[in-house]
């Protein structure tokens, strides 16, 4: 999906807090790895230059801005991801090692549950609706 104008202002000015909430488990005490992470790429140098004549040049030097972040998410609880990119991926995997989902992409102001059967329902933009009780995971 590319990042529209519409991402990048969001993510300048947009709250940019994404809720992941883990309900997968058979009981308590289990837990699941929520990878997120980014392949982006940044512009590190940019040359502009301009003759008397009017012609000019541009060249660009881009590199790739990989971010990765691991979080350890106990079964009815929630983690606050405060966001750093427009467009971010998932990945999750159970206490058991079992992997659940693969490069799932999750835009800005959504939030998450990972549901008993290992997938992601997603909220409603901006909220965050639970239909059970969840307390905060610390990092």
């Amino acid at each position: 999906m590319p990042v529209t104008l519409k991402d990048v202002i969001n993510n300048t000015v947009g709250s940019n807090i994404t809720y992941v909430a883990n309900a997968y488990s058979t009981s308590e005490g289990q837990f699941v790895w929520l990878l997120i992470y980014t392949d982006d790429i940044e512009l590190s140098k940019l040359n502009l230059t301009f003759s008397t004549t009017g012609t000019g040049s541009l060249s660009l030097t881009v590199e790739p801005a990989s971010e990765c972040t691991v979080l350890r998410i106990p079964y009815k609880k929630f983690h606050k991801y405060e966001r750093t990119r427009c467009r971010e991926r998932i990945s999750i995997i159970s206490h058991t090692q079992e992997i659940l989902v693969v490069n799932y992409e999750i835009p800005a102001n959504h939030s998450f549950i990972i549901t008993r059967q290992g997938q992601i329902d997603v909220g409603k933009k901006d909220t965050f609706t639970l239909t059970q009780t969840l307390t905060p995971s610390m990092p």
